[in-house]
């Protein structure tokens, strides 16, 4: 599993969950245990900030790239990716994670989750601050309880009317 892991994973895993990791190693049995089975990822403004001197700006480099990856754990249910730049095409391997009952996207480039993503434990969503102009896809999350999508492109309510949402 940790072989076929995209490299911006295994950094991440070996940085943030991991205390005595080194960054580029392959983590003991024991941890590859610990994080296959791991509940809760929380991945918040993952990147490195450099000043350009030929622009002249601030440089993002960003470190996670897509959820590729993580298909594997089963039980995941919490995700949060914050602040890393993601767009829908990064969400491919999403509808894999069924364990999945709180989701945090906020603060990225998504514009849409498609409507065939069956994301049926979802009860907590937060898609806040990104670009999505509709809610269409809220009809796959059956058991959506909590919906946090302030600050995006939305032109309508429409998708809400499926929503069980008690807040």
């Amino acid at each position: 599993w940790w072989d076929s892991l995209p490299n911006d994973w295994q950094f991440f895993f070996n940085d943030k969950l991991l205390p005595n990791g080194r960054i580029n190693n392959k983590p003991s049995e024991d941890a590859l245990i610990y994080l296959k089975d791991i509940d809760t990822i929380s991945c918040e403004s993952y990147y490195r900030k450099e000043w350009n001197k030929d622009l002249k700006q601030s440089v993002y480099t960003y470190f996670i790239n897509s959820i590729d990856g993580l298909q594997d754990l089963y039980n995941l249910k919490e995700l949060k990716i914050v602040d890393c730049n993601l767009s829908q095409d990064s969400l491919e391997n999403l509808c894999s994670l069924k364990s999945l009952v709180k989701l945090d996207l906020s603060q990225n480039k998504i514009a849409a989750l498609p409507l065939n993503y069956r994301l049926g434990n979802i009860v907590e969503l937060n898609i806040s601050n990104n670009q999505f102009e509709s809610l269409d896809f809220l009809i796959n999350l059956p058991n959506l309880e909590v919906l946090y999508c302030y600050s995006n492109k939305l032109t309508g309510t429409r998708g809400l009317e499926k929503a069980n949402l008690s807040r």
